[in-house]
């Protein structure tokens, strides 16, 4: 279900094609590891808004 949304999301455009669905599951693995860290820092909702930043805008941000 999970690779029919990355697909379906690679044919609207919200991620670029060039990037293959091992790459994105990876990301998502990864960012499942930083939650589970952040959660039990206690800064949990500061650090996922900084991902989320990250994830749409990118590191040169607009």
């Amino acid at each position: 279900m999970l690779q029919e949304l990355i697909e379906l999301a690679k044919k609207e455009g919200a991620i670029h094609s060039s990037v293959s669905l091992e790459t994105v599951l990876e990301l998502l693995n990864a960012i499942g590891t930083l939650q589970l860290s952040w959660a039990k820092s206690g800064n949990y909702k500061e650090k996922m808004a900084e991902m989320n930043r990250l994830l749409l805008f990118g590191l040169i941000g607009n």
